[in-house]
């Protein structure tokens, strides 16, 4: 999921309302299981999309819950329109789905929406179908407990990076069983590396549903990727997007933006250009401040681009400031070692631009002993280079400096 500038603060929580737009339109479940706006004469009308093959339709702007902290956030959201809730087990080291959990429940609104939580099964393609059943299967049992749910929306397989993965005939017999017996109602993978080969492999069969995949204008000539996602819509396969922010803060781009561009302009501008592409049909943008949410909104309801906007888009500095990794992998064969980059820019995305440090330790245990930060350590000149605009070498070294590393 995307995540933004800044950290919401405690005194930001109290200090702030708990119901915003209180006359905005709440969307309510409509005729054939749709979610349908209310009118409304003072809120802006959001625009909706349907979900794929699922019948039903959304916001194009959901929530991401990754990093945001404080209830009021979800509260406000949901005041504001928001239906699509996404987050994960590992999220928070669980509080994101103990606190969505809670949330919802307290403003009775279970039956309009939609939840989405995912599992991370360790060896897919590789392991006894048995045993990669057996886990997705107690991830969702876990995840339903944490949210005091006895069902969610979508179930989403996490960070998938191969075909197999996609294939495994363990997490398609998981998915087929929890959907029988109602405690998914649709069945997807996300994905951050491999994006294309992933989509096509879940467009060719199986209980695929939905995709959650990285896409931001950062990646505008990525053919494969954009064409795999028609694929995905033509089967049915509702798109859901993040990392539309490109990664969120990056203290490299400050110079950059300094020359009289707001940063509520590239917010905006790099979530339209996402949402302007009509096979999305909604993005998981990350929440940290009230703020947020009303720049969300007016997105949602308006994707006709500003002047200021315009022009941002159309700068080739900034785009290249950005330094957002798309994990394509090219990087790793200029590497003499074949260290993991993708992850490793990954970890240094979410320690340094979501300034999560728990989600950036749990992704650097992914990658096995003798690929990661363990090889990075005896180098004294990194050779690695990114077919792309992102500076390799000072991103590890910037892991290198975190104590925990």
């Amino acid at each position: 999921m995307s995540s933004r500038d800044g950290d919401f603060t405690r005194r930001e929580f109290m200090t702030k309302p708990l119901t915003y737009l209180a006359s905005a339109s709440l969307l309510g479940l409509g005729g054939e299981g749709m979610l349908m706006a209310m009118d409304s004469a003072s809120a802006p009308k959001l625009i909706v999309r349907p979900l794929g093959k699922t019948g039903i339709s959304l916001p194009i702007v959901s929530m991401g819950v990754m990093n945001a902290e404080a209830p009021g956030l979800i509260v406000r959201a949901w005041e504001a329109g928001i239906r699509y809730f996404d987050t994960a087990p590992i999220y928070l080291g669980g509080r994101s789905e103990e606190m969505i959990g809670q949330v919802i429940r307290q403003l009775g609104v279970r039956d309009k929406a939609v939840i989405s939580t995912k599992a991370t099964v360790r060896g897919t393609g590789r392991r006894e179908p048995a045993e990669t059943k057996a886990d997705t299967l107690a991830s969702l049992d876990a995840s339903l407990v944490r949210l005091q749910m006895d069902h969610v929306e979508v179930f989403l397989l996490h960070e998938v990076n191969s075909t197999r993965s996609v294939a495994d005939a363990g997490i398609q017999e998981a998915m087929t069983q929890l959907k029988k017996e109602g405690k998914i109602r649709w069945a997807g993978v996300s994905t951050h590396q491999n994006q294309a080969d992933v989509l096509n492999a879940a467009a060719s069969g199986g209980p695929w549903d939905v995709v959650l995949v990285g896409f931001n204008y950062t990646m505008s000539d990525n053919q494969a990727m954009i064409d795999a996602m028609k694929v995905c819509v033509s089967k049915g396969i509702g798109i859901v997007a993040m990392k539309t922010q490109a990664g969120g803060s990056n203290p490299s781009r400050k110079e950059v933006l300094g020359n009289g561009v707001a940063e509520s302009v590239r917010q905006s501008a790099v979530l339209k250009w996402v949402l302007q592409h009509p096979f999305v049909t909604t993005a998981i943008p990350g929440v940290t401040k009230f703020e947020h949410i009303d720049e969300d909104i007016a997105v949602a309801s308006n994707l006709a681009f500003t002047d200021d906007e315009r022009s941002f888009l159309s700068s080739n500095a900034i785009k290249a400031s950005l330094e957002f990794c798309q994990q394509c992998g090219q990087c790793v064969v200029s590497c003499p070692s074949r260290v993991d980059i993708p992850t490793l820019m990954r970890s240094h995305m979410y320690a340094f631009q979501y300034q999560n440090l728990e989600h950036a330790r749990f992704t650097l245990a992914e990658v096995p002993k003798g690929a990661g930060l363990d090889v990075c350590k005896s180098c004294t000149t990194c050779s690695a280079n990114c077919s792309h605009t992102v500076n390799i070498a000072r991103k590890i070294e910037a892991l290198r400096t975190l104590h925990w590393v």
